[in-house]
C-alpha cells in the first residue's frame, strides 16, 4: 500500500513539475497541436525606428495589421505634420496622431521621422458648427470645441504659452423677457470647478433671435487635454449664462479658431 501511495504521489509531483516548466508545456502543447501563436507573432514583428527631433523611440509593427506611435511628438513653435520615411520629403506612412495611413507590410521601410510645420496663422477649426437647429437652456449651458482632427492635438499640446484667437457667432433669443443680460464665457471645464480664461456681457433685446459675433484670445491652456473614444483629445468650453426663470434659445452657433503670431 505504501509503495502504491508513493507512486502516485512521485507521479503527481511530476505532472505539477511539467506544468510549471514552460519547455514541458511547449511540448504537451505540440503534440496535442494546441502550439502557441506567440511564435508566429513574434516572426510577423519588425521593430521600428521612429525618429523625433533628438530622440529614438522603438515601436512594434505587425504585418497586415495597423500600428499606432503612441507617444505624442510636440514642438514649441511648430505642429506635427506626420512621420515620414525621410527627415524632409519623403512619403508619409503616419498620420499626425500617429497612426498608419494603411495595414503594415515587411516591404515597407522601418525608419520614420517627425516632420513639423509652423503653428503662426495655423487654423486650429474653421467655422466649427453644431449639428442641433437650436438649444433650450435655463441658467447656463455649456457648448464644448474639441481639437481632435488633423494636427491639433500636438500644435496644442506644444503650445501652451501662446495666444488662441477665437471668432464665435451665434443667435439666441429669450421669447418671455423682453430684455436680458447676458455672458460668455471660455472656460477649460464643463464643471463649476471650470478656470474662466476670458469673458464677455451682451443684452438680449426682445423675443425675435439676435445675432452676436465676438472675437476674443484666449490661453492655449483653456485647451485641456482628455479623452475621446479612447483617443488623446484638446478641448475648452463656452458657458452662456442666461435666465433662471425663462429659457434662453441659441442656434447657428459656430467658432474658428487660430494660433496668434507672434511678434518678431
Amino acid at each position: 500500500m505504501k509503495k502504491i501511495i508513493t507512486s502516485t504521489m512521485i507521479i503527481i509531483i511530476v505532472i505539477c513539475l511539467c506544468f510549471t516548466s514552460t519547455g514541458c508545456m511547449d511540448f504537451l502543447f505540440s503534440a496535442l497541436g494546441l502550439g502557441s501563436d506567440d511564435s508566429e507573432s513574434e516572426n510577423n514583428k519588425i521593430v521600428l525606428q521612429i525618429h523625433v527631433n533628438e530622440e529614438t523611440l522603438s515601436v512594434n509593427a505587425y504585418e497586415d495589421e495597423q500600428v499606432t506611435i503612441e507617444k505624442l511628438a510636440i514642438k514649441q513653435g511648430y505642429y506635427l505634420t506626420g512621420y515620414f520615411d525621410a527627415p524632409e520629403g519623403g512619403t508619409k506612412y503616419f498620420d499626425s496622431n500617429g497612426n498608419s495611413l494603411s495595414v503594415w507590410s515587411k516591404s515597407n521601410p522601418i525608419e520614420f521621422y517627425a516632420q513639423w510645420g509652423g503653428i503662426d496663422n495655423y487654423v486650429l477649426c474653421e467655422n466649427l458648427v453644431w449639428s442641433k437647429n437650436y438649444y433650450k437652456f435655463y441658467s447656463n449651458t455649456y457648448f464644448t470645441i474639441i481639437l481632435n482632427d488633423g494636427d491639433e492635438i500636438s500644435a496644442i499640446a506644444g503650445n501652451l504659452s501662446r495666444k488662441i484667437h477665437l471668432s464665435i457667432n451665434f443667435k439666441m433669443s429669450c421669447p418671455d423677457y423682453k430684455t436680458w443680460d447676458c455672458s460668455l464665457y471660455i472656460v477649460d471645464d464643463d464643471t463649476s470647478a471650470g478656470e474662466i480664461h476670458n469673458k464677455t456681457y451682451f443684452t438680449l433685446n426682445g423675443s425675435e433671435y439676435n445675432t452676436f459675433s465676438f472675437e476674443m484670445d484666449v490661453s492655449a491652456k483653456a485647451f485641456s487635454k482628455g479623452t475621446q473614444n479612447g483617443k488623446t483629445v484638446y478641448r475648452t468650453h463656452l458657458k452662456f449664462n442666461g435666465s433662471n426663470v425663462y429659457p434662453s434659445y441659441v442656434k447657428d452657433l459656430s467658432v474658428s479658431a487660430y494660433f496668434v503670431p507672434q511678434d518678431i
